[in-house]
């Protein structure tokens, strides 16, 4: 039986650092006020969350095929409106902190996502990438829901033979 390693490695060893350079980035571009959006952007991101909500968007209409800004924007408009995003609209922009490497934010609008829409499988995966790294980087916050259950499976993998 082979010694198990102190911890478990979901990445290659020089990615950690990359991963942790990322996120000071967006912590750069916070305060930078990289995420600030104008009124038309804000009517905009309105009107393309409700079309979401509506059927009419996709997912990938609101992150993959948007670039850059599109998440930039969807960024921006929840932080003026917080309170007012359904759950369901909180899974793109998840998807959008997760592509600005801000990983707590990310994993916890998509745990609230989950909560209420279980059977997506999709966002489920995103959970557990979002988790991984935040696992990976030492930054799991043990409030969170579903901790308990990804400390639990890590453990898990770390102690089978």
């Amino acid at each position: 039986m082979t010694e198990q390693p102190e911890t478990l490695q979901f990445m290659p060893p020089g990615q950690v650092e990359k991963v942790r350079q990322d996120m000071e980035g967006y912590e750069r571009a916070l305060t930078a006020q990289h995420f600030a959006i104008s009124t038309n952007e804000d009517l905009a991101v309105k009107k393309k969350l409700d079309g979401y909500e509506q059927g009419e968007l996709t997912i990938d209409d609101l992150n993959e095929n948007s670039g850059e800004e599109g998440n930039r924007e969807l960024i921006g408009y929840y932080f003026l409106h917080p309170d007012d995003i359904s759950t369901k609209a909180k899974y793109p922009i998840s998807r959008s902190f997760r592509f600005a490497s801000a990983y707590p934010e990310a994993a916890t609008l998509a745990q609230t996502y989950v909560n209420v829409y279980p059977d997506d499988s999709h966002a489920w995966s995103d959970l557990g990438y979002d988790y991984s790294i935040l696992f990976e980087l030492g930054d799991i916050n043990t409030d969170q829901p579903g901790t308990k259950l990804f400390k639990q499976f890590t453990t898990q993998a770390r102690t089978a033979t």
